[in-house]
């Protein structure tokens, strides 16, 4: 799977809603030779467009969020990375489980299930791998995981 085609299609989903909240989205994933990838792209795209939604989201107007990749150890590891509001850990401990909110005045106003997060980590358990979570409250949070890749087989879309 050519990740940049997938790209291409979360900058159109995410668009909007980033420019209704005065969010900057910053894509250099796109600055590298990126390999292709040996994945579920319906997953994949599933993944990361709840990742992208919920840094717009729980991000300040004016905010910053950006998706990065990077090779490590035969998998391109993947960040979704925001400088909004952020959670304490304690509130990461129970933040894939199913319906889980975080209920704080700043997030009052946030609609949503509670399910993205737990969809995303109920696929990429079907995929093989976990997701991981840092975050500091007031400054933001990081969302990566890894994706196989094909070995040998990368491409340059400069």
């Amino acid at each position: 799977m050519v990740f940049e085609d997938l790209i291409t299609e979360l900058q159109e989903n995410i668009k909007r809603p980033a420019e209704e909240k005065g969010i900057s989205i910053y894509w250099p994933v796109l600055d590298k030779k990126l390999p292709i990838l040996k994945t579920n792209k319906i997953y994949l795209k599933e993944i990361l467009m709840n990742l992208l939604v919920n840094a717009v989201n729980y991000n300040k107007s004016g905010g910053r969020v950006q998706l990065e990749a990077e090779e490590q150890s035969g998998k391109l590891m993947i960040k979704v990375k925001d400088n909004g509001i952020g959670m304490a850990s304690q509130e990461t401990e129970h933040l894939f489980e199913e319906f889980y909110r975080i209920k704080t005045a700043e997030t009052k106003n946030i609609e949503g299930t509670g399910l993205g997060l737990f969809i995303t980590r109920e696929l990429l358990k079907r995929l093989g791998e976990e997701i991981k979570v840092e975050s500091k409250k007031d400054k933001g949070s990081i969302f990566s995981f890894s994706i196989p890749f094909s070995k040998h087989s990368h491409y340059d879309h400069a």
